[in-house]
């Protein structure tokens, strides 16, 4: 199963999205940046909910 990657800093605030990565891949695929979380979607979810850099994630893990 495919996976976009969302990198997601401390304040919710989206850092980078690695679309559509490869299944059972050995490759690394880095936050670029420092990062708090990493959420995981089916692939192609965030363009569906047309996600992008900078946009915010509303969890109470993350703090405002």
């Amino acid at each position: 199963l495919s996976l976009d990657m969302v990198f997601i800093d401390s304040d919710g605030t989206v850092r980078r999205i690695a679309e559509a990565a490869r299944p059972m891949s050995e490759s690394l695929i880095p936050s670029v940046e420092p990062v708090t979380g990493v959420l995981e979607l089916n692939a192609g979810q965030a363009a569906a909910i047309k996600l992008k850099v900078g946009d915010k994630v509303v969890f109470p893990f993350f703090s405002p």
